[in-house]
């Protein structure tokens, strides 16, 4: 039974016409910030190339997270990507719930024609899940992301205890809940080789080369 918040006034006018005024009263639960995620749920993600031809850039590919009982599993499938290197690969977004985008070259502030990570975050917001061995315990910086093939192509699937996952990304976040529409999931790396300018910031105290966005794509919800 729902209970609302605004009180409806209505009038009834007695036999000997003295108004009474009866008050009902609706109270209407209000709808949380972040909503959960649950069993049955599906999200797929088309992902773009971003920062095109740097480094022979032309990564896209394809995303999925699909939640069954107490478990999310998640697969990703790209390619034209860098080959032969390890590629980290986060679902990203904002812990106060706005929703986060991709990121375009408007928000390349230094104007050196590359979106590097930092400038990839103001809008997609920092890296919540960590698309590598172990996601639940959200180690961003760490050895296990996948690594591309000899023609730069990845396929990568882990299936996670959605419990885990919520409880850290309480305690790292403050994110009480999954909400996948809200995020985008990127990945990053170019090729060693590939001349990055200066001004091409990275995080993590890694080289830009591995941290610079190649593809991202926004999550949304579909049919399971």
């Amino acid at each position: 039974m729902q209970l609302p918040s605004k009180s409806l006034g209505r009038s009834f006018v007695l036999a000997r016409g003295v108004p009474i005024i009866v008050a009902i009263i609706l109270l209407v639960a209000p709808t949380p910030l972040h909503a959960q995620a649950s069993a049955g749920q599906v999200y797929k993600s088309q992902i773009n190339t971003v920062n095109r031809g740097i480094g022979g850039n032309a990564a896209k590919g394809t995303a999925e997270f699909r939640i069954t009982g107490d478990e999310l599993l998640i697969t990703v499938n790209a390619e034209g990507l860098s080959p032969d290197m390890m590629h980290l690969m986060h679902v990203h977004g904002f812990a106060d719930g706005k929703k986060a985008a991709c990121a375009t070259m408007r928000a390349d502030t230094h104007k050196d024609g590359i979106v590097d990570v930092i400038e990839a975050m103001s809008v997609n917001g920092p890296e919540i899940i960590p698309l590598n061995k172990n996601p639940q315990d959200i180690n961003i910086k760490s050895p296990t992301y996948p690594k591309s093939s000899k023609q730069g192509t990845l396929q990568y699937s882990t299936k996670i205890p959605l419990k885990g996952l919520q409880q850290n990304m309480q305690k790292k976040f403050g994110l009480a809940a999954l909400n996948l529409e809200n995020m985008v999931i990127n990945i990053h790396g170019v090729d060693k080789k590939a001349k990055l300018p200066a001004s091409v910031k990275s995080e993590m105290k890694l080289p830009a080369y591995q941290t610079v966005p190649v593809a991202c794509g926004q999550i949304k919800r579909a049919q399971p």
